[in-house]
């Protein structure tokens, strides 16, 4: 019998093999049918995009700044070419940067929609509540965005929300198809290879480079030797102190960069450590010997800042209302004490601007930032009337019956020298006005009579009110007694304002009534900060006087007891005539002049000692009351003597090294 050798058993490590060997020539096999395109028709593939969906971003940012008026878009591309060639190439350089990081092209112009959907929305809602157009400064407030939104459609929110994952979505699976087309990718190759680490530095560094070219004329367009490598962007031109002009004339791109440049102020000739210490020295009240300190004429000081507070009687015939005075208490209060209309810089906004003013005697003439943003927080000690008061022995408190960290108050009051804040959170007096969303100005008031009657301090008390803060039809009264005479466009909203500011009004007079009951002796500073955002008819209407009567708002100094009278009613009708002001109002006996006077008036009225900063500003509200971009409409003041040396202070303070501080 044959006997049969027994068969061979395969090991299973060589059938994976086998199929690792089939897998691999199956992977070949597909590559060899699915070539890779080549890097340069990949590249300028991937460009070609990336210059088409540019010119659709541009013309979306422009259609959703004009209100989405597709004629008044044309109309800026056909008579403005240049401007509009500049903003796209602006907004292309700036898609290639983001293609260098993520290097997918459909990604990019994913990524690059939503930016600009988010950007044109919130310019869109500031200028629905403030009037004015998106900045650079706002998004140091991002922090304060969860306190910004309570104001906005929470449907429009979601949309952009669900508009914007929807885009990335589909962005991303659209990039995910390319694939294919593009080809795969090299398994093989290095590291650097498979991530095209030296093409991307490379796209990144022309991107940058020609980003930074091509912005700098605009940016810094306020230098003398940049403005003339600006003169071949045909049409541009800027007048900061209209920034509605200035988005409108120019487009939002090139206004944005143009404010993006002047979020540093530059540094004035002749700065430097001496010059700070000779103004020191040379600002010394010379009658200080022969005065007394702040303590010793007042035990109690309080400065109120009433929000979006105006005399509505003096706008004239364009805002004729019926239903008699709005602000008879206002009115009253002229008649007795000192008092006149400040010309706010602001307009429909910018409160902490004008209380910054207030508060420390310096002018954000020339920084025109958010200094509780971008200066004062960053600072340990803040130089004002509260510092003052709190050397000579006052107790300061700070109320404001709001988010506590809106322009990060709850920062800056500290460093101002206020020992404590009072906000919406720990304010004891808190009813709403008509069931509004605002605490009313009278539980305000009552708040600060309750610090003033607490132990036997002297007090300085600074009070910032919300009853009249926009939307200003949030309290719903039961009837409206004002109906205004003219048709507007903002008419049921400024009868909404007329009603909210007649009880504010009565308010003040309860309050007024209050404080003469105190025997301790009690000044009070009391202005409005802005007019409310609905007086566009004399804001856009070119009409330099219309636009300066929409800055007034009224402020006067109270006391419960004698002060000295600083001028005439007809002296200051003359100062008032010389600055341009015809104003028919009875018992205003103080000039037109801008916030950073007010401090230095009340020591000139208490007739107490001036620190050197007060003195300064009180030489400088002599010569130039009225500093304001929009009251010198672009006409550089001359700036020696005395202005040069407090726009020093300002810089050194505000922008530079702090000399100041350390004298």
């Amino acid at each position: 019998m044959v006997k049969t050798a027994p068969r061979k058993k395969t090991s299973q490590p060589l059938e994976g093999s086998v199929l690792e060997d089939r897998k691999e020539n199956a992977d070949e096999d597909t590559s060899k049918s699915r070539k890779a395109m080549p890097a340069v028709l990949r590249v300028l593939i991937s460009t070609l995009v990336l210059v088409f969906f540019a010119a659709i971003f541009t013309w979306y940012i422009l259609w959703q700044q004009y209100s989405k008026d597709a004629d008044v878009v044309w109309n800026f591309i056909q008579h403005k070419p240049v401007l509009a060639g500049y903003s796209y190439t602006v907004i292309l350089l700036v898609m290639c940067v983001i293609a260098a990081v993520t290097w997918r092209p459909f990604l990019t112009v994913g990524i690059s929609f939503v930016l600009c959907s988010i950007l044109m929305y919130i310019n869109t809602q500031k200028f629905n509540y403030r009037d004015a157009p998106l900045l650079p400064e706002d998004f140091l407030m991002a922090d304060q965005a969860g306190t910004i939104v309570q104001f906005i459609d929470p449907w429009s929110i979601t949309r952009l929300v669900i508009g914007a994952l929807l885009i990335l979505a589909g962005s991303v699976i659209l990039e995910c198809g390319m694939r294919r087309v593009f080809g795969p990718h090299t398994k093989n190759a290095e590291w650097w290879e498979r991530h095209s680490i030296l093409p991307r530095v490379a796209w990144t560094m022309v991107a940058l480079a020609g980003l930074l070219m091509l912005a700098r004329p605009v940016m810094h367009y306020e230098d003398d030797s940049e403005r003339e490598n600006s003169e071949w962007i045909t049409d541009l031109k800027f007048a900061h102190w209209n920034q509605k002009d200035d988005f409108a004339d120019n487009g939002f791109i090139i206004a944005f960069l143009y404010n993006l440049g002047r979020f540093q102020e530059p540094e004035p000739d002749d700065y430097g450590e001496a010059a700070i210490a000779n103004i020191a020295e040379q600002y010394t009240d010379p009658s200080e010997n022969k005065k007394v300190s702040l303590d010793q004429v007042a035990d109690n000081i309080i400065v109120v800042l009433d929000e979006s507070f105006i005399d509505p009687e003096i706008l004239g015939e364009r805002y004729k209302h019926t239903g008699g005075d709005v602000v008879p208490n206002l009115h009253k209060i002229f008649s007795k004490y000192p008092s006149g209309y400040m010309y706010s810089p602001g307009y429909g906004g910018g409160t902490a601007n004008i209380e910054f003013e207030v508060l420390t005697g310096l002018s954000n003439y020339w920084a025109q930032t958010t200094p509780y943003v971008t200066s004062l927080s960053k600072l340990n000690n803040i130089p004002g009337l509260v510092g003052n008061a709190v050397s000579d022995g006052f107790s300061g408190t700070a109320i404001h019956p709001y988010d506590g960290s809106m322009y990060k108050r709850s920062t800056v009051y500290g460093r101002m020298g206020f020992d404590s804040f009072i906000d919406e959170k720990t304010i004891q007096y808190n009813e709403h006005e008509a069931n509004g969303v605002y605490i009313s100005d009278r539980e305000t008031y009552r708040e600060a009579l309750s610090v003033l009657k607490n132990g036997d301090d002297k007090h300085i008390i600074t009070i910032a009110t919300m009853q009249n803060h926009m939307p200003y039809d949030t309290a719903k009264y039961e009837r409206r007694n004002f109906k205004l005479l003219n048709v507007t466009a903002s008419a049921q909203m400024f009868e909404a304002y007329l009603e909210t500011v007649h009880h504010a009004d009565q308010y003040l007079g309860e309050f007024v009534a209050e404080l003469d009951k105190l025997e301790e002796k009690t000044v009070m500073v009391w202005f409005g900060d802005h007019a409310p955002a609905i007086l566009n008819e004399y804001v856009d209407s070119n009409n330099p006087e219309l636009i300066d009567l929409a800055h007034l708002t009224p402020y006067f100094i109270y006391a419960n007891f004698d002060l000295n009278g600083l001028y005439t009613e007809k002296e200051v009708e003359k100062l008032n005539l010389a600055r341009g002001f015809e104003i028919d109002a009875a018992g205003v006996d103080l000039p037109v002049v801008t916030p950073n006077c007010l401090m230095n008036t009340l020591y000139q009225l208490l007739d107490v000692e001036m620190p050197p900063l007060v003195y300064l500003a009180s030489q400088v509200c002599e010569e130039s009351p009225i500093l304001a971009p929009t009251y010198s409409r672009n006409n550089e003041i001359e700036e020696k003597g005395v202005l040069k040396d407090y726009r020093l202070i300002n810089y050194d303070i505000l922008s530079g090294k702090k000399y100041w501080l350390k004298i």
